[in-house]
């Protein structure tokens, strides 16, 4: 069906925020009876249960239970860090696989924080969270094929009973949560993790299936605060690597903060780690983890004119598909002069300031930003300074120049790692 791409981005600011009302689902649909977990999560589910499952979500993702966890991702730096130093990639000439690490580091905080438990991903490769990643990052070529008839043949996922989540998938999810539940209940303890806060929180939720509502969550917690965030790690140690005063200069910013604090990461001192954030910035800037945002018009609209002398306006039937092109705008030379230079500058406080808000999409914008959005720049940034603060990188020889990617995946995703 016909479709409206914008790139002005006052139109962008419009349709994200301005008259979300009239563009307040994404234009991905999924068959509740098919897809049960992943109607549960926020970024798929459409109208007054986006609503409910927003206000139940977001409470969970506040700064002050971002900031709680501080404890476990100080532990899994700890573990990051002796395992570079000790573990089987440590003397290989080869060099770490980045992707890899990042999927073991943001796994294990995920476990912990989630669900209190332990994700051995440093410690065994037969890790079930592991595996569940490998699975989710790298899938098979006929999985490939359904992700792209959901998006662009929705029509046809009914016809032939097609998944978002595979049925395996459905099935480790639910089986894991049981298995953590009842040994609450067996134990009579309480967690303070995300799935303790989210029970709290489901028991005032009556329209819901409790059952798929908790297993949604629980999925979209490990999905979602591992995928991107890995990538976010490996992306930027890339990025380091090839830009060593960038990374310098960074390491000179870390031990100062270090220093500052009794020679220990701690939250505040993150929070003061100002350049090491502007790098993160610009890495989801060059590296947009999605081409493109997509929202369909739940109103028949009329967009304004684009033209001080014409009064012309385009208007568009309930059902449009609207494109925002995140990677097109991010490498505009007129937001970002030389955009293919990697420059963490473009991030520092005055020229934000300088720069439409809306010229940046890494976490996407409005209403339906990105709930874990701190929760991610919070873990990554504990991860870069804990492996900047101990080591120096650099590329390895078998590093694909320019970087190649893979043309399977949901998101952005480098070959090799």
């Amino acid at each position: 069906s016909p479709a409206v791409l914008i790139k002005d981005l006052d139109i962008v600011k419009d349709v994200l925020a301005g008259d979300f009302a009239s563009f307040h689902d994404n234009d991905i649909v999924l068959d509740p009876k098919l897809d049960p977990l992943a109607v549960m999560n926020p970024v798929f589910a459409t109208g007054d249960q986006w609503k409910r499952l927003r206000s139940l979500v977001s409470p969970i993702f506040t700064l002050s239970k971002v900031r709680a966890c501080f404890p476990i991702i100080e532990g899994v730096c700890k573990t990051l860090v002796e395992y570079l130093e000790n573990g089987p990639e440590a003397k290989s000439v080869d060099g770490i696989n980045t992707k890899t690490l990042g999927e073991m580091f943001t796994m294990d905080v995920v476990a912990s924080a989630g669900f209190s438990v332990e994700g051995q991903s440093f410690t065994t490769v037969q890790s079930p969270f592991r595996k569940l990643l490998a699975d989710l990052n790298s899938p098979t070529s006929s999985y490939a094929l359904q992700l792209f008839l959901i998006l662009f043949m929705p029509k046809l996922v009914p016809v032939f009973g097609i998944p978002f989540v595979p049925k395996e998938h459905d099935a480790w999810i639910r089986s894991f949560v049981n298995q953590v539940l009842q040994m609450r209940k067996t134990k009579g303890e309480k967690r303070q993790d995300f799935l303790q806060n989210l029970l709290e929180l489901q028991s005032k939720q009556e329209n819901l299936n409790p059952d798929d509502l908790v297993a949604g969550q629980a999925f979209a917690i490990i999905s979602e605060g591992t995928e991107t965030s890995s990538m976010l790690i490996s992306f930027s140690l890339y990025e380091l690597s090839k830009n060593q005063e960038i990374m310098q200069r960074a390491q000179e910013e870390i031990d100062e903060v270090f220093e500052r604090h009794g020679g220990c990461l701690t939250e505040e001192g993150l929070m003061q780690m100002e350049y090491l954030e502007q790098i993160l910035y610009e890495t989801l800037r060059v590296h947009s983890v999605v081409y493109s945002m997509a929202r369909i018009s739940t109103k028949d609209y009329t967009f304004p004119p684009q033209f001080s002398d014409s009064s012309v306006c385009l208007s568009i039937p309930k059902g449009t598909p609207i494109i925002i092109p995140v990677r097109s705008i991010h490498y505009d030379p007129a937001f970002y002069p030389d955009p293919n230079v990697f420059d963490p500058n473009r991030f520092s406080e005055d020229q934000r300031r300088e720069r439409h808000r809306y010229a940046f999409l890494g976490f996407g914008e409005g209403p339906r930003i990105c709930l874990g959005m701190k929760f991610a720049l919070f873990q990554v940034k504990a991860a870069i300074a804990s492996i900047l603060r101990n080591f120096d990188i650099s590329l390895s020889p078998k590093t694909n120049q320019p970087l190649k990617f893979l043309k399977m995946t949901f998101m952005l995703t480098p070959e090799g790692g």
